[in-house]
């Protein structure tokens, strides 16, 4: 998110005036894009941990963040493990039903309340467990800082 000005004929500007930026409602923007940093930050970290360690994720814990769209962001197309198999997250329903579409591109929805656990990177790998499969069905991307 960016703070961007327009003169009255609907120009945009380079740059936002100081006295805009200085502004009541420039700081109070400036606050909030400083607040959602944080918030990205801090969901892309916990994601990352429940990746490395490859513990499941209560569905209702994963229902309840669902959403948001920063946890969303991070949690969508994630390999993950529903009922011993591995696929991808689509979605997660308010009655904790995990949706996801296997390797085959079949979707499957879990009963409520399964545990979702998400894969160790290790396990997207083309020498770990289904790697290839999983870059040729979404555009693969790693949670990155």
């Amino acid at each position: 998110m960016t703070l961007r000005c327009r003169k009255t004929g609907g120009q945009l500007l380079a740059s936002v005036p100081r006295a805009v930026r200085s502004s009541p409602v420039g700081e109070q923007f400036a606050a909030l894009l400083e607040h959602l940093d944080g918030h990205e930050k801090e969901c892309r970290a916990t994601v990352e941990s429940w990746m490395l360690n490859g513990l499941p994720v209560p569905a209702g814990l994963l229902a309840g963040v669902w959403p948001d769209p920063w946890w969303r962001a991070c949690l969508r197309h994630l390999v993950v493990r529903v009922e011993g198999r591995a696929e991808l997250l689509e979605e997660v329903s308010e009655d904790r039903r995990a949706s996801v579409r296997t390797a085959d591109g079949v979707p499957y929805e879990s009963p409520p309340g399964a545990p979702v656990t998400p894969a160790h990177p290790s396990c997207w790998t083309p020498r770990g467990r289904g790697g290839g499969c999983w870059r040729s069905m979404t555009p693969f991307r790693a949670l990155s800082r």
